[in-house]
């Protein structure tokens, strides 16, 4: 079946944040889609994103402004801690289910 979106979120993570769960994954969606929005070195430092590849932690560290990684939902993954400034990415997850219209905020 077709893929429709399911979120779309602007995640930030500011001095000593980071999506640091242990075993996260976007479970119930197929596809995510993560785009840095901010510079690293300039705006930020740290924040490398993360996934595991037979359990051993892979280090998406060559990311740029505007670079991003899609990756089958499911796959673990993290944000590591930010050490200075503010990391921004949008992250947009689609699914296989109806399109979502509602705001899970409220």
């Amino acid at each position: 079946s077709p893929l429709r979106v399911r979120c779309i979120e602007l995640h930030s993570y500011s001095r000593g944040g980071g999506l640091l769960e242990a075993a996260h994954r976007d479970n119930g969606s197929v596809l995510t889609l993560s785009a840095l929005l901010s510079a690293p070195g300039r705006e930020h430092a740290g924040g490398e994103f993360v996934t595991y590849a037979e359990g051993a932690p892979v280090l998406h560290s060559a990311q740029g402004r505007g670079d991003a990684l899609l990756f089958h939902s499911e796959r673990l993954h993290n944000v590591c801690t930010v050490t200075r400034g503010v990391r921004r990415a949008l992250v947009v997850e689609l699914w296989a289910q109806a399109e979502n219209g509602s705001d899970r905020f409220k």
